[in-house]
Parts: structure tokens; sequence; C-alpha cells
């Protein structure tokens, strides 16, 4: 249920001046973000390094977003316009940001390979992914997206927990060397 304590105006305000944040951020620090993509490691970094504090960026970059997102939605509303825009906009920087990250752990398996402590972030990022891309689709129609995002959370912790992720890694492993993508 919304509250509705906060009138929409300000709200719409609020947002527009996070989502500048947020650009500033990424404007900023594109270098930095962006530089995965094109497959390069940054100076004074490791892989390891870079993944981690990528990951680790984007884990506080997304609570402080679904903070904000759930804040304003129950104190605004979810009714208006602008709101709703504002919404897709603010899920879609930190979907970006996700992607950066995820480049970037893409970046140290394409270096070393996978392991289960690369494997773990990265099913946490398609969970995170899942929920913001929800949170967009979910500005256009209603439906139970926390069901939804709890059980896509259940699912691919089971699978985890079912499947024999070293095995497969080290078949990963195993054919990446051979066909000369690792060393």
């Amino acid at each position: 249920n919304q509250i509705q304590i906060l009138p929409v105006p300000a709200a719409v305000t609020t947002f527009v001046l996070i989502c500048g944040v947020y650009i500033l951020f990424i404007g900023l620090q594109g270098s930095y973000l962006f530089s995965a993509l094109a497959g390069k490691l940054p100076e004074a970094f490791t892989y390891a390094e870079y993944a981690r504090r990528g990951f680790f960026e984007l884990c506080q970059i997304g609570i402080w977003t679904l903070g904000i997102l759930f804040l304003a939605n129950m104190f605004a509303g979810q009714t208006a316009k602008a709101l709703k825009c504002c919404n897709i906009l603010l899920a879609g920087e930190t979907l970006l940001l996700l992607f950066t990250a995820a480049s970037k752990m893409f970046l140290y398996i394409r270096s070393y390979g996978l392991t289960i402590n690369r494997i773990l972030p990265m099913v946490f990022m398609i969970w995170m992914g899942m929920v913001l891309i929800s949170f967009v689709l979910r500005q256009r129609k209603r439906f139970p997206m926390v069901r939804i995002c709890l059980l896509a959370g259940a699912v691919l912790f089971c699978m985890l927990c079912v499947l024999p992720v070293q095995h497969l890694t080290e078949l990963y492993n195993t054919w990446a060397r051979m066909s000369g993508l690792i060393p």
C-alpha cells in the first residue's frame, strides 16, 4: 500500500536530482567503468581487484537504488506518469552500472577462467538484473513482482546447490585452455 505523504512534484524533483547525480558519476568515472568493455584493465588494478571493486560498487548502488525506488513510490504513489519515467530512468542507470560490473567480471574470467567465487557474483548480478528489469516492466503493467523476483532468486540459488558447479567450471576451463581463450 502507498502512503502518499510526498507530493508528486517533490518526488519527481528529487528523482531528477538523484538521476543527475548518477549521470554525473557515470560521466566522471566513464573510463574506469567502461574500460572493461574495451577489454582493457585500468592502470594500478589487477583483474581480481577490478572485478571485485566493480561488484561491491554495484551492490552499494543497487541498495541505494532499490531503497530510493521503494521509498519514493511508497510515499508519493506510483500513479503519476512523470514518476514512472523517473523510476525507469533510475532503474536504467543502475542496469547500466550492472552491465559495467558484469563486464569487469567477464574480463577477469576471460583472463583466468571460471571459479565458484566468480560464478556466485555473476548469478547475483543476473538476479539483480531480473529485479531491475521487472521493476521497469511493472511501470507499464502491475504484476506480482516481489513474488516473481523471490521465486527467481530461489530457483537460481537452488541451481547453484544442485548443479555440479565445480565440475562445470573445470570443464569450461579445460575447454577454454584448449581453445586458447585463457592461458
